[in-house]
């Protein structure tokens, strides 16, 4: 959202005043106030905040009907499958 005529997206959200807003990138901040909800004027500005050394993946589940009534949980963090076969020791 960086492009002219608006200097950042902040700007932006507050001239154009979109329902909500998603936004990743902030997983400290998050993580350390709980906080994942705001509002830039009228829109409801939401980052799920993920950290990605956790055991689990943070979502979001937004009722666009009422985007500020949105809620940020946990869903278990996907696995790499171990290899089928072990991988043969090198020869040296």
């Amino acid at each position: 959202m960086q492009s002219p005529p608006f200097d950042d997206d902040a700007q932006a959200i507050e001239r154009c005043q979109p329902l909500v807003t998603l936004h990743g990138h902030i997983h400290e901040t998050v993580d350390q106030s709980g906080a994942f909800s705001g509002r830039l004027g009228a829109s409801v500005v939401l980052a799920a905040g993920n950290n990605f050394h956790a055991d689990h993946v943070a979502c979001l589940v937004v009722d666009t009907d009422a985007p500020a009534n949105a809620r940020r949980i946990h869903l278990p963090a996907p696995r790499p499958d171990p290899p089928a076969h072990p991988a043969a020791p090198s020869a040296l």
